[in-house]
C-alpha cells in the first residue's frame, strides 16, 4: 500500500501525555510510522506555533472553539474532530481513501 498523504493530529490544548488515550494514539502513530505512514502528533506545549500557523486549525478554532481537539488534518483538510482516529482510519487516510462524514 502506498502512503502518500500527510496526517497531522493536534492534541487537545493542555492535554496530559500520560492518559490512556494519549498512550494509545502514541502507540498507534509509532506503528504507522514504522509502516511508512507520514504522520505526526502535535501538542500545544511543545509546538504552539504549529497550532497558530496551520490555516485549517485556525479556521476550526475560530469557528468551533478549543473543544474541537483532538483534531486530525490530512493534507490540509480537517478529517476528524473531538476524538482521536483509530488505526484503520489513519491507515486508510494515509493511502488516499476519502473521508466519509
Amino acid at each position: 500500500m502506498k502512503h502518500k498523504n500527510q496526517i497531522t493530529i493536534f492534541a487537545p490544548i493542555g492535554a496530559v501525555k500520560e492518559t490512556p488515550e494519549a498512550l494509545q494514539i502514541a502507540v498507534t502513530i509509532h506503528a504507522l510510522k514504522g509502516a511508512g505512514v507520514n504522520i505526526r502528533l502535535v501538542n500545544f506545549t511543545d509546538s504552539p506555533q504549529d497550532y497558530s500557523e496551520n490555516i485549517a486549525v485556525e479556521e476550526v478554532l475560530l469557528r468551533d472553539g478549543p473543544d474541537v481537539f483532538p483534531l486530525t488534518i490530512v493534507d490540509g483538510e480537517v478529517f476528524q474532530k473531538k476524538e482521536y482516529p483509530h488505526y484503520g482510519e489513519l491507515l486508510a487516510w494515509s493511502a488516499g481513501v476519502p473521508q466519509v462524514l
